[in-house]
């Protein structure tokens, strides 16, 4: 499992799993999201299944799949999403490797509605559009994203574990698809994680190995 989000209209968390082999080819992986319910009382915690879906996307390889999961709401329309972050850049593990000899390009996040069970057909994850992050925002690969809402606006924060860095934005709502847009911010938008001396130099990375955000 990798990223996981709250809903807090339904008091349920989504749970991603990275890839799933693909029922069309054997080289092509999906992947797939969990719902499920956490309660607790004074004896213990538990956690309940409520439905597994498929999410209509293809990636090439079983490592480099989707890391970052967000629930967020479109206020005007009322309709709820998933924004999902690839670990590799472009979602393709080949840029993964392109990165050391050529110029980063900016992420995109993947925004995706769900459709329900029908008598004919699974609950599945579909693709909306997806979001082109501001040019600033270059990392080597991307680990979690998480909202957060603040007076009138909606923040978002993106990590990274090979830069050890978090990365905030704002989320604006649009009409047409991917009804979100994402913007930097007037201040510095690139934070670096704590770092340590090593030989003399007082900005080494000491944590790579950040995986959730919220």
């Amino acid at each position: 499992f990798e990223g996981i989000a709250y809903n807090s209209l339904a008091d349920t968390n989504f749970i991603i799993q990275e890839t799933i082999s693909s029922n069309l080819s054997p080289n092509e992986y999906n992947s797939n999201v969990f719902e499920i319910r956490i309660t607790t009382d004074d004896l213990l915690t538990s956690i309940s299944l409520i439905e597994s879906c498929n999410v209509m996307w293809t990636f090439d390889s079983t490592s480099k799949g989707f890391e970052g999961l967000e629930f967020i709401t479109h206020q005007k329309t009322g309709k709820n999403y998933l924004l999902a972050s690839c670990e590799a850049n472009k979602c393709t593990i080949q840029s993964r490797f392109e990165q050391a000899v050529a110029n980063l390009e900016n992420e995109r996040l993947v925004v995706l509605e769900k459709h329900e069970t029908t008598q004919n057909n699974s609950c599945q994850w579909v693709l909306v559009g997806t979001i082109n992050l501001p040019s600033n925002l270059k990392f080597l690969d991307y680990s979690a994203v998480s909202t957060y809402s603040q007076k009138s606006s909606t923040y978002i924060a993106i990590t990274s574990q090979e830069n050890s860095q978090v990365w905030i934005g704002i989320v604006e709502e649009i009409d047409q698809c991917p009804f979100f847009h994402i913007t930097s911010t007037e201040k510095t938008d690139v934070h670096n994680l704590p770092r340590t001396i090593v030989n003399g130099n007082i900005c080494q990375i000491e944590y790579c190995n950040i995986e959730g955000v919220s």
